[in-house]
């Protein structure tokens, strides 16, 4: 619920004296400094966006306080990361020569904040490695114009802040690490304050005069009390006669003791959010990176915040009464990267129509609702949900086909159908000529052995691809589950054949290997009499849905928790599969909520209509860019999901076919899902894995072009048709 107040109170404090009206000073003590008014405009403003920018942008290793770990703590990780990529003697002070901020374009940093709703924007001016991005008076050698960027990286940013019509603030650090004057103080227990006279109150000074910003984000009191810092003095000054004294406000780190007691606004510590109304304004600062102020060049895509999580995090802040401070990490030569980028935009698409209940809105009596889901079981609400991140850069997948149908492994996946159903003529001549009469086709599990399944191995080779998700048959349309499932009594691969549990083994592996876990699941099986009563029924029961499909989904979602559901065999309406209901609890409830993402095979009539991402029919491929995210699902082998032991080699796609397929699905937007089939008795044929290896060194070389990367304006060259275009941006190493 929006709750628009109707009256705004204006406290004006005046003092007469004779016949002349003073505005009331403040004094250097906290009883008369709490009693200012917030001004207006911050409770307003809602959201901000905060950049954390420095010379520890250079390593962009572990975290911005990359120095203190190295130096002071000693954290191996660090140590060795040094010791491995710099040479001996190598020193924090060089890497300020490579904090260049060549591509850095304030103007196009300041429309990206715009665009996404933010109100206010705080870079932070000095992190605690004393650096300033500014040419303080203060600070001879080591700020951003003398050294590294050579201009002034403040002053760029307020103008283009300013002029993008937005809130302009600075964060500082109180103290400086490693600065001998601080630690000359704190060696004394703070009865002297020299660091606090030469550096740090000319550098808030200099600060607030030069670009007399909206907001001041102060931090790292270093142990040392407030009136080490001067604190309340600056403050008087700030309010009564400085430059911005009407529109300033401030937080509440100011020297050990102040946090949640002292500023305009509280944050008490980083990530603060509390969940529940708050007296006093207050502010959630928080990051896009889970793990990090600062970039990280090492950082993964499950290391960042979906959009879905930062559109909770906004909506449970706002609702409470804070603002939100949302984190983003610049690289050390100025570029904001796609990750970040896109979180701002969606967050800006979302604002723009929803604004209203963000921007000048009041908290309410309630806070939350305790029983309405964020998704309700209809399409309307479904396709609102925003695609989690990982999958978009993830780009590309291993798609593998196995279970019974790999023991006769003649022809295609679909054997017992075209045997017994379609009664093809090779298929019913093979089984004549091969098997002994009154051979079934459920004899066959008996012979599905996977006696040479190595899931580390094969987890191996997946990696090597370059493939960042797997995606494993869990059950194809012969009804034969690989895992050991409640409701598939002795047909499944713990009761017949393998005795094992191969999805939970393939699971382990290939999280262990960094990559995500996807499975496929048919929704209908061929022969399962409670499928065939349901359909001849016309669907208007659906017990098979009931007793079989749902508790198996619901199975493989709880007992793996797998980052990627990929449906199939959806012959019946959506609503005979209760398609709606089961994606309103995965996205609600279950324990992949905010990671999962399906495909649009649920019913009839939701290809391409309906799922976090489309693939249509097999081999998909459009050739052209799409609106929404797809994914062209398709197999190394030309005529076959499934192994087939009398395919020939030209019956393979070539490594440059595969790569010509990567290069036009990228472009267009698409993932790319490469199927292989193993064997009966668990082998990945060399003919497979060496296309996989193949394009693991391609990628190799030329994974910058392909993950993370855009499609652009234009997808292929008319003149030179193996010729496709992608829109990416490159990190420059100067070491």
């Amino acid at each position: 619920m929006t709750l628009f107040s109707p009256f705004i109170c204006l406290l004006l404090a005046y003092v007469v004296v004779g016949t002349h009206l003073t505005v009331q000073k403040y004094t250097p003590d906290w009883e008369s400094l709490d009693k200012r008014p917030l001004p207006a405009w911050y409770d307003q403003a809602k959201v901000g966006i905060f950049l954390h920018w420095g010379v520890f942008s250079v390593p962009s290793y572990g975290t911005e306080w990359f120095w203190h770990r190295w130096v002071a703590d000693k954290k191996k990780d660090f140590v060795d990361f040094m010791t491995k990529n710099y040479r001996p003697g190598f020193t924090y002070g060089d890497f300020a020569a490579q904090f260049t901020a060549e591509f850095y374009d304030p103007k196009y940093w300041a429309e990206i904040f715009k665009a996404s709703g933010a109100k206010y924007v705080v870079l932070t001016t000095k992190h605690h490695e004393g650096f300033t991005l500014w040419p303080s008076k203060v600070s001879y050698n080591w700020n951003a114009m003398d050294v590294g960027p050579n201009r002034d990286l403040v002053g760029d940013l307020s103008t283009a802040v300013k002029d993008a019509g937005l809130h302009f603030g600075v964060y500082h650090s109180l103290y400086e690490w490693f600065n001998p004057y601080f630690l000359k103080d704190q060696a004394n227990n703070f009865t002297t304050n020299e660091f606090t006279k030469i550096k740090t109150r000319p550098e808030l000074e200099e600060l607030v005069n030069t670009y007399k910003p909206d907001l001041i984000w102060s931090d790292g009191s270093g142990g040392a009390h407030p009136e080490y810092w001067e604190a309340q003095k600056f403050f008087a000054w700030l309010y009564n006669d400085s430059p911005v004294k009407d529109t300033i406000v401030v937080n509440d780190r100011w020297g050990s003791g102040t946090a949640g007691k002292h500023g305009d606004f509280f944050n008490y510590h980083d990530r603060y959010n509390p969940g529940v109304l708050q007296k006093h304004k207050w502010e959630n600062a928080m990051t896009i990176d889970k793990h990090s102020w600062g970039y990280r060049r090492n950082a993964k895509s499950t290391d960042y915040l979906s959009t879905h999580d930062l559109l909770l995090t906004l909506a449970q802040t706002i609702s409470c009464g804070g603002n939100i401070l949302i984190n983003i990490g610049p690289t050390h030569d100025g570029v904001i990267k796609p990750v970040f980028e896109d979180r701002l935009r969606d967050l800006g698409h979302w604002l723009s129509v929803n604004g209203e209940a963000i921007y000048e809105s009041k908290p309410w009596k309630h806070q939350n609702d305790t029983t309405t889901k964020e998704y309700t079981p209809d399409w309307e609400s479904l396709d609102k949900r925003p695609l989690p991140v990982w999958y978009d850069q993830a780009k590309v997948g291993i798609f593998l086909h196995w279970g019974v149908f790999s023991v006769p492994s003649y022809g295609t996946e679909w054997f017992w159908q075209r045997w017994k159903t379609e009664k093809k003529k090779d298929f019913v001549d093979f089984m004549t000529k091969n098997y002994r009469p009154g051979f079934t086709y459920g004899d066959f599990a008996a012979q599905f052995t996977a006696e040479f399944f190595d899931p580390a191995y094969w987890a191996e080779i997946f990696k090597a691809s370059g493939a960042k998700y797997v995606v494993l048959t869990t059950k194809h349309h012969e009804g034969f589950t690989l895992w050991p499932s409640k409701v598939s009594y002795n047909w499944n691969a713990m009761d017949v054949g393998p005795n094992r549990d191969l999805v939970g083994d393939l699971s382990t592996a290939v999280k262990n290997a960094g990559l995500h876990f996807g499975v496929y699941h048919s929704l209908f099986e061929w022969f399962n009499p409670f499928y065939l009563k349901d359909q001849a029924n016309n669907f208007t029961t659906n017990d098979f849905t009931k007793i079989k499909t749902r508790p198996e989904l619901e199975e493989l979602v709880n007992t793996y928790k797998p980052d990627l559901i990929w449906s199939d065999g959806d012959a019946g309406p959506a609503e005979y599969w209760e398609s709606q209901k089961f994606l309103a609890w995965l996205y609600n409830d279950s324990p992949v909520k905010d990671t999962i993402v399906v495909n649009d095979r649920w019913g009839n009539g939701v290809s391409g209509k309906h799922g976090d991402f489309f693939n249509y029919a097999d081999r998909y491929n459009p050739g052209v860019l799409l609106k929404h995210k797809w994914e062209n699902a398709m197999t190394i082998d030309k005529q076959s999901w499934g192994y087939r032991r009398n395919a020939k080699s030209t019956d393979y796609l070539t490594t440059h076919d595969l790569l010509v397929e990567l290069a036009q699905t990228i472009s267009c937007g698409g993932n790319i899902l490469i199927n292989v089939g193993p064997t009966h008795d668990g082998v990945i044929k060399p003919v497979f894995e060496d296309r996989l290896r193949d394009l693991g060194h391609w990628l190799s070389v030329n994974g910058e072009a392909i993950y993370e990367s855009k499609p652009w304006k234009h997808q292929n060259d008319t003149t030179t048709k193996e010729v496709w275009y992608v829109l990416t941006q490159i990190d420059i190493n100067y070491n």
